[in-house]
């Protein structure tokens, strides 16, 4: 039976203790937390209501556990504290309110009562609900709720990323959706060391890499680049880089130094994306799930996968395992990559699975040992950073779809943007740029080829159809 007098308790409560309870959420170690770049997008979205010149007034923030999404929430509050006046602005975790019994649109039209407006001509009200998809009818509810009450801005915030994404009647037509991804090396730089990165070297290092029209042309963009790329880079810390793939991408890590303690906490996270967030995933029978642990040890072991040699393996179906895949996926823990050619040719071949932040494949490395040598390994995980900087340049802007090259000796990914693409190839090493050369001579419309690698310069190659870059250049692309 539903407790009208509790309700008003519970939001009573979260209204007195809200500025206190918020203040813990941005501060770590007794210190504030320093922002993700994502918060200029929620101010700026936010802003744009206020001044009237949108009248759009949803923001959604999907992705991976861990990522930071309350931090940013609390962040977005006290923003709203202090720059508008009279503001009227609660912050709700949606999974403690059903924990306690209360469904999302009791929540809100309590709270709306509770200040004593009215919906439909509420005015100078933000909501921000954190974990959304704890609620089972959150997307049917919130469409009602943000139809009804134009002047309420809502700011949701939630760990089942496709569900938050997908839905037809809200992405794109009523809600900014602003994925919030695991972080790239400048904003580790930043939020750890108070390292700002340099204005407008990002997007001239990403318009050499991505929209030159020849190698030439990117390696001579690249090179105008290096006075300050050094300048950056003279500021790092020697053991940073390292540090920043192999712990350093999931922000509540950072303030933990024994690297044991890191994987230990990062694989606690894991196991919740497994056993919280993929049963909200459609086609996901509950009784499967286990199987999922068991698929990403092999993942982090593996280069591509075979869903046919897993399922053996695993003793699973080969929906089963594809399901999970499926599933892994729209909970933001790994990216699909599948090779280039024909959707036929992407049935038939195996797809490379990618873990969207390093940081998950050494932990399972770390906890379960792994038969690779170091530099596989090593190499692996520069995939998976390589990767993440395509996975987010495509969810961001919406340019370039990412593949691989299948054949024997291809190169890691191929980046196609219209009807011409860029290949690159990651290492751990010095490497020859042979995968590189020999995928631009089986696909027409590649325009170079980039190789990131150990070198100690940017360089051109003797062909003059690709170019060799080292990481700590490639890195300040993300």
């Amino acid at each position: 039976m539903f407790d009208s007098d509790r309700l008003q308790n519970y939001i009573q409560r979260r209204m007195t203790i809200m500025n206190e309870f918020m203040e813990s959420k941005r501060r770590f170690g007794g210190r504030v937390l320093k922002s993700r770049n994502m918060l200029v997008k929620i101010k700026e979205h936010l802003n744009n209501f206020r001044s009237g010149s949108t009248d759009r007034h949803w923001v959604i923030i999907p992705g991976l556990r861990g990522t930071g999404k309350t931090t940013l929430l609390a962040q977005t509050y006290f923003f709203i504290k202090n720059n508008y006046k009279d503001a009227n602005v609660i912050y709700f975790s949606v999974d403690d309110a059903n924990t306690n019994g209360f469904r999302l649109k009791d929540l809100l039209e309590e709270y709306i009562a509770q200040i004593k407006m009215i919906p439909e001509t509420a005015k100078n009200v933000f909501i921000l609900l954190d974990e959304i998809q704890s609620d089972y009818d959150w997307a049917k509810t919130l469409k009602v709720f943000h139809d009804r009450c134009p002047g309420v801005f809502l700011v949701c915030s939630g760990s089942s990323a496709v569900n938050l994404q997908t839905n037809a009647d809200i992405a794109g037509r009523r809600a900014n959706i602003d994925c919030l991804y695991p972080m790239s090396f400048c904003e580790y730089e930043f939020i750890k060391y108070g390292l700002y990165p340099i204005t407008g070297l990002k997007a001239r290092i990403n318009d050499a890499i991505y929209e030159s029209s020849s190698a030439q042309e990117c390696y001579e963009k690249l090179k105008s680049c290096e006075p300050d790329i050094e300048k950056y880079r003279k500021s790092i810390g020697r053991n940073h880089w390292a540090n920043y793939i192999h712990t350093g991408s999931i922000p509540f890590t950072l303030a933990i130094e024994d690297k044991g303690e890191v994987y230990k906490q990062i694989l606690q996270t894991v196991e919740k994306v497994i056993y919280k967030d993929l049963p909200q995933i459609d086609s996901i029978d509950p009784k499967s799930i286990p199987v999922a642990k068991s698929l990403l040890v092999l993942l982090a072991e593996a280069d591509t996968i075979s869903v046919n040699k897993v399922s053996s393996i695993l003793n699973s179906s080969n929906v089963t395992i594809a399901n999970i895949l499926n599933a892994l996926c729209k909970a933001e823990l790994i990216i699909d990559v599948v090779p280039y050619g024909s959707n036929f040719t992407a049935a038939k071949k195996s797809h490379k699975y990618l873990f969207s932040s390093s940081v998950v494949r050494s932990a399972l490395n770390y906890m379960n040992g792994t038969r690779s040598s170091e530099e596989v390994a090593e190499g692996r995980i520069l995939e998976d950073v390589m990767g993440l900087q395509f996975y987010k340049r495509n969810g961001v802007y919406n340019n370039g779809s990412i593949f691989y090259d299948s054949s024997q000796g291809g190169a890691d990914f191929i980046i196609k943007t219209g009807d011409s693409a860029v290949v690159f190839e990651s290492g751990r090493g010095e490497k020859t740029g042979a995968q590189v050369e020999r995928t631009m001579k089986q696909i027409p419309c590649i325009k170079y080829g980039i190789t990131v690698c150990n070198t100690p310069n940017i360089r051109l190659s003797d062909s003059k159809t690709s170019v060799f870059i080292p990481w700590r250049v490639f890195a300040l692309a993300g």
